[in-house]
């Protein structure tokens, strides 16, 4: 009498269906990424864009404006992002090559770091925004103003940095290494 091997095909195609929800989510959490840095870059890169007065033409705060309102300024901190991300992503895989676990450690760190940032952000920067009395609406920094908003940038730098040297790490620690 012979024994028949289990069928492995329903097992098979659970495991591949979950690498692809766990791609799937680590695509949506680059995109929320992404889009929020996309969002910020507008917010604290130009404040002036949607302002009636800006800045006179020659002043730093014009420039940076400038700069981040369009054009390569604007995609600039979401491209290098990304790119640091999708490195970190590829040497982890190479480490650990598990596609599912990895991408699901990525995209769930993602995703907590822009939950954090945008809870720090609206905390920090509502105490920051806030326009000083003296100022009226002919004034160009009652609009918006560096001076003010300045501490979210090291503050969204930091979380960043943590983030990449927390994903290195977990990927590291947590997945033996396969070879």
């Amino acid at each position: 009498m012979t024994v028949k091997p289990h069928n492995q095909f329903p097992l098979k195609v659970l495991h591949h269906a979950g690498s692809l929800l766990s791609v799937g989510a680590l695509l949506f959490s680059w995109f929320a990424c992404y889009l929020w840095i996309m969002a910020m870059t507008e917010g604290w890169g130009a404040p002036w864009d949607t302002a009636p007065i800006r800045p006179p033409i020659g002043y730093w705060q014009r420039t940076v404006n400038d700069f981040f309102e369009s054009g390569m300024g604007a995609y600039l901190p979401a491209a290098l992002f990304l790119t640091i991300s999708v490195f970190l992503y590829a040497r982890a895989l190479a480490h650990t090559r598990t596609v599912r676990t990895t991408s699901l450690m990525f995209s769930l760190t993602n995703l907590a770091a822009l939950v954090g940032l945008t809870a720090i952000g609206l905390t920090v920067g509502a105490f920051l925004t806030r326009v000083p009395v003296h100022l009226t609406p002919e004034d160009w920094s009652y609009w918006g103003d560096f001076r003010r908003e300045w501490p979210l940038f090291p503050i969204a730098l930091l979380l960043f940095a943590g983030l990449f040297l927390g994903q290195s790490h977990l990927a590291q620690r947590l997945f033996p290494e396969k070879r």
